[in-house]
């Protein structure tokens, strides 16, 4: 994000929602497209997540891609994403997003996968 209080008039705060919902919708799409390198765009070196899947807890970005790899593997066909009631919290230094991802599917095994995950991510 862009460290500057205001650029052509409009707030930090505004310039991160809308870079946040960018980088929102290209991490959708790259889940979509079943594209790892797409998604891992998403995300920064140093990232530190928690996630579902073990071991849970995640240090880089490389840790992080394997479970993204092993998620994507496990659909046959396209997988669909959503991202419903999306809020975005900035005040242009750190900022976070709240919001719920609908995923659906059909996985390798044949059965459907139907899956809401509520999603919390923090920027700086």
């Amino acid at each position: 994000m862009r460290n500057v209080a205001y650029v052509l008039g409009k707030s930090a705060k505004t310039i991160d929602t809308a870079e946040i919902e960018a980088l929102e919708q290209r991490l959708i799409d790259g889940i979509k497209a079943k594209d790892v390198k797409q998604i891992m765009s998403c995300y920064s070196d140093d990232l530190f997540a928690y996630d579902v899947v073990p071991p849970r807890h995640y240090v880089g970005a490389a840790a992080f891609q394997k479970p993204w790899q092993g998620f994507l593997g496990m659909f046959k066909g396209p997988i669909n994403v959503e991202m419903k009631d999306l809020m975005i919290n900035s005040d242009g230094e750190i900022a976070y997003s709240c919001g719920v991802q609908h995923v659906t599917g059909t996985t390798n095994e044949g059965k459907p996968f139907d899956s809401t995950f509520p999603i919390t991510d923090v920027y700086r």
